[in-house]
């Protein structure tokens, strides 16, 4: 008892600061006189052992105790590659924290770096450099390197806001584009093809992770040859920001540029972790996280429209969502292959909810208080509350928890299959930590809001094939199949093959030496006539025609 008594008089300035910050998210009133923002502004960028350096300075003053901000800086990733960022060490003057720049937690795909800063005593004074990044070129091409911005619009409101590059202005968005540094390979001056003008807001509230930057469809860098289909992706609308768990609508737009009709046209989209696709007329495949569309032939400049309806993941933290989407013809030329792909990016919210319940309360809190002040690797710490992804367990988390406090929403998942933990345990009844519980090829969530089957069963419709192969294939995993029932070979088509399997164990019964019951067409234990009179219908025809 005398233990637990100690323990608690030890974590009363913590749970202090707990309630400071509830406070302080709930009325929305600073603790002190507002303070001018800082101002951010790009250095002369140089060309250093053939990678491009530009530095990133601040200046001005602002920033309370307890306030961060997270800085952006995004760049076409066709043009140049992450290499490499730092900083130059304290959080302005002194009492805070800048931690190096780490690409993946913004754009793996190295399109992006961010800094996720945080003051701990204030008002604080900016001057100086604050990063300097290193991208390597990728080609002769020229890029926008965009900068921006989240942090409160004053020094103690912890409200979101925007500070704008260069001039420091508050604007009430909840991120913007500031002024563009357009640079080539060898850090000079250029002019890029296609530079993004706006960005969209995210549905957020609490301090994001990234902003979205969606484009239209890559300018194709191809000689495109006549005679054949061309065949390219847009997006025609998606909301900008989608809260942790919930539906997202938006639709794709499939054309042909080229001067042939496209045929065997297909649209496939990588699926982030976590998230489940709805599948609909011609999107209903699904195969090691690729949801596929298959799609009508396109004559020369005609076009189609394809709707998708997405469950965002599951996230504890806030984040970017990136869709990357695939498109092409069976009979399109390499070379017209150059506008193939396009992603799209919006602002996911993430929920911290901890505990699993279903709601931000101070269980979150209770939950995320032992890991105070520990780093990745140290005892004691607990990853599912490191919700700025900056591998330490610091105020600033517990600020992101309680800009979100007294949320009803779901934010644990942790096999990422886009179940919630209480709803996999309460109701489907399927292993939390394990993504695809019956192991056939399809994650719980795809199983139950895509298709429909039985995340416990490996083959849910009794036919022979998985439920996972069946999804490959574009067919029904529900749907019973005497096709696939008779395919007993599993070649993909009924033909004497299947016979010679079936003829191996004919007139064997349950529970006898050589007794094959995916032969046993009827299921009543014993291969005879029958079965292979069954198995006659089915003859020459091919999986695929199974609904």
């Amino acid at each position: 008892m005398r233990r637990r008594i100690l323990l608690s008089v030890a974590a009363l300035p913590l749970l202090l600061g707990i309630a400071a910050l509830l406070l302080l998210s709930s009325s929305g009133q600073p603790a002190s006189a507002a303070a001018p923002g800082p101002q951010f502004s790009f250095g002369a960028p140089t060309l250093v052992s053939g990678k491009v350096q530009i530095p990133v300075l601040i200046s001005g003053s602002g920033f309370s105790p307890y306030v961060g901000f997270a800085l952006h800086l995004r760049w076409d990733p066709t043009v140049f590659h992450f290499s490499s960022a730092t900083n130059t060490g304290g959080l302005f003057d002194a009492g805070g924290f800048c931690p190096a720049a780490d690409p993946n937690t913004f754009d793996a795909d190295g399109g992006g770096v961010q800094y996720s800063c945080t003051t701990l005593t204030g008002p604080k004074t900016a001057t100086g450099q604050l990063a300097l990044i290193s991208i390597t070129p990728l080609g002769t091409g020229c890029s926008s390197v965009h900068m921006f911005t989240f942090g409160p619009p004053d020094g103690g409101t912890g409200a979101t806001g925007t500070y704008t590059v260069n001039d420091g202005d508050f604007l009430p968005q909840a991120n913007t584009y500031g002024p563009n540094l357009n640079v080539n390979q060898a850090g000079l001056a250029c002019t890029p093809v296609g530079t993004p003008t706006s960005t969209p807001t995210p549905a957020n509230t609490a301090t994001p992770t990234a902003t979205p930057t969606n484009t239209p469809a890559p300018v194709p860098t191809n000689t495109p040859i006549s005679g054949a289909p061309d065949v390219t992706v847009f997006a025609a609308s998606l909301p900008p920001g989608v809260d942790s768990g919930g539906i997202v609508p938006y639709s794709m737009v499939v054309k042909n540029l080229g001067d042939a009709t496209a045929t065997g046209v297909t649209l496939d989209m990588t699926v982030p972790l976590g998230a489940v696709p709805f599948k609909n007329g011609y999107c209903k495949t699904y195969a090691a996280g690729h949801f596929s569309c298959k799609l009508p032939n396109l004559a020369p400049l005609a076009q189609i429209g394809v709707v998708f309806n997405l469950q965002a993941p599951i996230s504890l933290s806030s984040a970017l969502l990136f869709l990357p989407f695939h498109v092409v013809a069976a009979n399109e030329p390499p070379a017209n292959a150059g506008n193939n792909d396009v992603q799209l990016a919006m602002s996911l919210q993430g929920c911290p909810d901890l505990t699993g319940d279903n709601v931000v309360n101070i269980l979150d809190f209770a939950a995320a208080t032992p890991s105070f002040g520990l780093h990745v690797g140290q005892p004691g710490y607990n990853p599912l509350a490191d919700l700025n992804g900056d591998n330490m367990i610091t105020i600033a988390d517990l600020a992101i928890m309680a800009s979100r406090y007294g949320a009803n929403c779901r934010g644990l998942d942790r096999d990422h299959d886009g179940i919630s933990d209480s709803d996999e345990i309460n109701i489907y009844h399927t292993n939390p930590l394990v993504a695809d519980t019956d192991g056939d090829g399809l994650p719980d969530g795809v199983e139950v809001l895509t298709f429909g089957s039985n995340p416990l069963v490996v083959d849910t419709s009794g036919d022979g094939y998985t439920d996972g192969q069946k999804a490959a294939l574009g067919t029904d995993p529900t749907n019973y199949c005497p096709i696939m029932r008779a395919d007993v070979n599993m070649d993909q088509l009924v033909n004497i093959l299947d016979f010679s399997v079936a003829a191996l164990t004919y007139g064997k019964g349950s529970g006898d030496p050589g007794y094959n019951a995916r032969v046993d067409q009827n299921n009543d234990g014993l291969v005879n006539i029958l079965d292979f009179s069954i198995m006659a219908f089915s003859y020459g025809r091919d999986v695929l025609q199974c609904p």
